[in-house]
Parts: structure tokens; sequence; C-alpha cells
């Protein structure tokens, strides 16, 4: 399978795509992006600060957010799908260097935060 057959079925298996990457997309992550839209899947393209700064576009409400707020921007983007899986692309860390730790910082955060939502509160002990 080519990497333009598995990308499409990415896109196909998730509820919704997040696309982290630097201002102009490139190669599999505008591939990715370009499927998103042609098959009316829930997407989010953050354009993020390690790699360049930027705004954020939501397929959602169809206009850029605020610059620099990531982590929020992603969880409004959450809260509008019942996301259950989520395809998430970006560049090669060959071509951007500074994209797989930012994109696993950001990723470890959002999974903590979305962890401590999930948790029930605790009762208070006696």
């Amino acid at each position: 399978m080519d990497y333009t057959e598995r990308t499409r079925q990415n896109v196909i298996a998730a509820d919704g795509t997040l696309i982290l990457g630097p201002p102009r997309l490139s190669g599999g992550s505008l591939l990715t992006l370009r499927m998103a839209r042609e098959l009316q899947k829930p997407f989010l393209a953050i354009k993020m600060p390690e790699m360049a700064s930027g705004v954020v576009w939501d397929s959602t409400i169809h206009r850029p957010l605020s610059r620099n707020r990531e982590l929020p921007s992603i969880l409004i983007w959450l809260s509008h799908y019942p996301i259950r899986v989520l395809n998430v692309a970006g560049p090669r860390a060959s071509k951007v260097p500074a994209a797989y730790e930012a994109a696993r910082s950001l990723l470890q955060e959002l999974f903590q935060r979305l962890g401590q939502e999930a948790k029930p509160p605790r009762s208070a002990e006696k």
C-alpha cells in the first residue's frame, strides 16, 4: 500500500484528525489535510510555535483561532466531536527536527489533561 492510500485509510479509520506542523504544510501532512477535507472528516491543523509561529485552523468553525493556544484549542475542538480514535499527522523529524519533541510534548500534556477530566472526583475522606 502506498503512502497516499495509507493516509486515506488512516483518515477513514479515525473519528478525527489532528495535524501538527509548521505554517506551510507539505508532503504527507498536506495530503492528510486534503483527505480529511475530501472525506468531510473532522480535523484540526495546529501550527506549532516550536516549528514556527502561526495560527490554528479549525474545520468546525472555519476560521483561524488565536495563535499559541494549542492545548486549549485542541480541547475545545475535541469537545465538539465524539472522537474515540484520533489520527495524528505531522512532518517527519528528518525534515523538521523540532517536530517530534514538540508533538510528543503537546500530546503528552493533552493526554494527561484528558485523563484528569475523565477521572471521577474523589470523595472527601472522613
